[in-house]
């Protein structure tokens, strides 16, 4: 069980149920329900194609897998109707394996601290509108296998020399 630090009171078992009103998920001891209740407000969750609410667990989440312990192993939203801005907290997603983000009406800028993601295996981010750069961090992750960044008109960058370090990359988009 994760110790549940952010929330002291946060009991390690579903003793209430998902639909009690609360403004804060009191029963879901994972810090990955913190980061995805956060990206479902950056992004307008409410408007998103996926079953989603901040009131349940994220396990029960349409495009969530969780592990055994209830982290995030696999996030896909393509195509989900998603609209801002991703948030930094995104790595804290320290299980995930497989992030799929693209087809969504995603902007700004793509945060830094997904190159702590370090078992992340596949990056899908294109058909969006990202701006400024791609993080260096994103070209020290030691497993990605599959990076798509494709189709995002307002990224001015040129692929780095750092994507040499992507070792297990065999897909760039």
């Amino acid at each position: 069980a994760t110790p549940s630090a952010q929330n002291p009171s946060s009991p390690s078992t579903h003793s209430q149920p998902p639909s009690s009103p609360s403004s804060t998920p009191l029963v879901f001891p994972s810090e990955d329900q913190e980061v995805l209740v956060e990206l479902y407000h950056a992004t307008r969750g409410e408007g998103w194609r996926a079953n989603a609410s901040p009131s349940t667990s994220i396990c029960e989440w349409a495009g969530v897998i969780c592990d055994p312990n209830n982290r995030v192993y696999e996030l896909d939203l393509d195509s989900a109707n998603l609209y801002g801005t991703l948030p930094n907290s995104l790595g804290r997603l320290q299980n995930i394996k497989s992030l799929r983000l693209s087809s969504n009406a995603l902007f700004g800028t793509i945060p830094a601290s997904i190159g702590n993601l370090t078992n992340l295996a596949e990056l899908v981010i294109g058909l969006a509108r990202f701006n400024g750069t791609v993080p260096s961090e994103i070209f020290s992750l030691p497993f990605l296998e599959s990076f798509y960044i494709g189709d995002n008109p307002h990224l001015s960058w040129t692929i780095p020399p750092q994507i040499a370090n992507l070792k297990s990359l065999n897909t760039f988009v």
